[in-house]
């Protein structure tokens, strides 16, 4: 994706993505194509915190204001933990490619950077909950390139409604629907 996108002239300064996508030939090829990175790691991830010192992600000591590591193959990255109010722990690796070996990133792009992260993520969650991104029964091109058009204008529709107070959740407009379904049944059948 990201060299389809580049190659229609999009210069984006920093990719984001969750642990899947953190391998070391991704992160390498990120560097490569000049954009700086931040990607969740998986706590078992190999990082340098000092030299001559290797240990998990999981492990490390991390101040809130980040840590810079080594990440093993790589290079240095400034690393984040963020617990979530469920308790579940993340890690992060952010690189700056304009900073080359010093990662200086502050808590507070940090928590901008999460905040678009976590938008993206909900935002893929959306499409593929309530907008039926992945099941569709349709293979000709055309007809793939509607189903992916709509999809994208509905969960577009979706959080438009939520901004403006229409709906109280992405979510409610699945029980407005199904409550006004039922209601038609009803009045109909019964």
């Amino acid at each position: 994706m990201v060299r389809e996108v580049t190659g229609w002239g999009l210069r984006p300064r920093l990719v984001t993505t969750d642990s899947r996508y953190s391998s070391l030939g991704n992160l390498k090829f990120l560097r490569s194509k000049e954009l700086g990175f931040m990607v969740g790691l998986a706590k078992n991830k190999i990082v340098s915190p000092k030299k001559g010192e290797s240990l998990q992600v999981g492990y490390l000591d991390i101040p809130q204001q980040g840590l810079d590591v080594h990440l093993k193959g790589f290079g240095f990255v400034k690393m984040f933990r963020t617990v979530s109010s469920n308790g579940d722990v993340r890690h992060y690796a952010v690189y700056d490619y304009s900073q080359g070996q010093q990662q200086n990133t502050e808590m507070e792009v940090f928590k901008q950077l999460k905040k678009i992260h976590w938008q993206v993520e909900t935002t893929f969650r959306h499409l593929k909950q309530f907008c039926s991104m992945e099941n569709f029964f349709v293979r000709k091109k055309r007809q793939v390139n509607n189903h992916f058009f709509y999809a994208l204008r509905g969960v577009q529709r979706l959080l438009n409604l939520y901004r403006d107070g229409v709906i109280e959740s992405v979510g409610a407009i699945r029980k407005i629907i199904y409550r006004n379904a039922l209601r038609l049944f009803i009045s109909e059948f019964a």
